[in-house]
């Protein structure tokens, strides 16, 4: 099983015992529970929708709380300027923010203060779901962050490596790189008033 074998090289790290496992997805929660499980731990939810521009590309992610990554070169390519990219930011990230609501079963703001972070996804095809994670996970002082998935393209892996403290999947080649904010072809537009 992917959360066993997940969990099996999650182990080998400094987790400490503030350790949380994160589902970034609805999909992933199944995922980031048995994770959680096999490291015990506990597990929580901070969901990130992806946000579409025009024939379903993805132009970036958005978390409940508004923190955003967006790709500039698919935001150019489509020709949306920036108030169409904020309404379906917004758009999103309240449907994000609905759904972990109902999720969370009315739990209150979870505890992230001074945690180790294990942010869970089915698998990393692009960077942006982790990326705004990240994001949101800014404002609470958190000491370290592993994103982990089965899998993960090259370049996805690769780029998270560099917001997250280490990215594992069940590749035999783990992207790892110390913090770093390179520049990158993305630009974030920060949560805010309209």
């Amino acid at each position: 099983m992917q959360a066993l074998r997940l969990a099996a090289k999650l182990s080998t790290r400094e987790l400490g015992p503030k350790t949380l496992v994160l589902a970034v997805s609805d999909g992933a929660r199944p995922l980031a529970a048995a994770i959680a499980k096999a490291l015990r731990v506990p597990s929580d939810v901070l969901l990130v929708d992806e946000v579409r521009g025009d024939a379903g590309l993805a132009i970036g992610a958005v978390a409940g709380d508004g923190a955003r990554f967006l790709d500039a070169a698919a935001i150019d390519r489509l020709g949306l300027d920036f108030a169409e990219v904020r309404t379906r930011c917004e758009r999103a990230g309240r449907a994000a923010a609905l759904r972990e609501r109902a999720l969370r079963g009315g739990r209150g703001q979870r505890t992230r203060f001074g945690r180790c972070i294990i942010l869970v996804d089915t698998a990393l095809a692009t960077p942006a779901r982790c990326h705004a994670a990240i994001r949101a996970l800014s404002a609470y002082q958190v000491e370290r962050i592993i994103v982990a998935a089965p899998s993960a393209a090259p370049a996805a892996a690769e780029e998270l490596a560099y917001a997250a403290e280490e990215v594992v999947t069940l590749a035999p080649d783990d992207a790892r790189a110390p913090l770093a904010r390179p520049a990158a072809a993305h630009r974030a537009f920060a949560p805010g008033p309209a």
